[in-house]
């Protein structure tokens, strides 16, 4: 399907079926890894076994606009607040939780501009066929001559 979905249903391709079947392919894969870092590593299932890289990498990809180079330097940002939160606890008497909120919300900040970007994107299409419904011909206004 790749960054074009249209050129992917018109070569043939069901675009929803098969975005279900990577998506749940990528899943199934996903749980194998999990079970195996369960079950192989630690001999059962332990809270907090995983330090939480899942959320930091689409936090960072989004903080960096899925841009490669940007993906180096967000990543740098949140590695040094985690890596800084310790000593924000011992020197200011904070709790070292108040970096994960900030994390929480860059995320839900960019989650509201990904959905708005989107929402309007939604409704210009929205627009644009109502807009062919009503005057198929694309000429808007024009009168005919007789």
């Amino acid at each position: 399907m790749g960054l074009n979905p249209k050129f992917a249903y018109y070569g043939g391709i069901d675009v929803p079926k098969r975005a279900l079947y990577v998506m749940m392919l990528s899943g199934g894969v996903a749980g194998l890894a999990g079970a195996e870092q369960v079950l192989g590593q630690y001999g059962a299932f332990y809270d907090n076994f995983s330090p939480g890289y899942g959320f930091d990498g689409i936090a960072v990809a989004m903080l960096a606009n899925f841009n490669p180079i940007g993906v180096v330097l967000a990543a740098f940002l949140f590695g040094a607040l985690n890596s800084g939160s310790g000593v924000l606890q011992m020197m200011t008497n904070l709790s070292k939780y108040l970096v994960q909120v900030l994390q929480f919300i860059t995320v839900l900040v960019l989650s509201a501009q990904f959905t708005w970007e989107w929402l309007k994107i939604r409704r210009n299409t929205t627009a644009t066929k109502l807009t062919d419904q009503i005057n198929p011909s694309g000429t808007a206004g024009a009168k005919k001559e007789a």
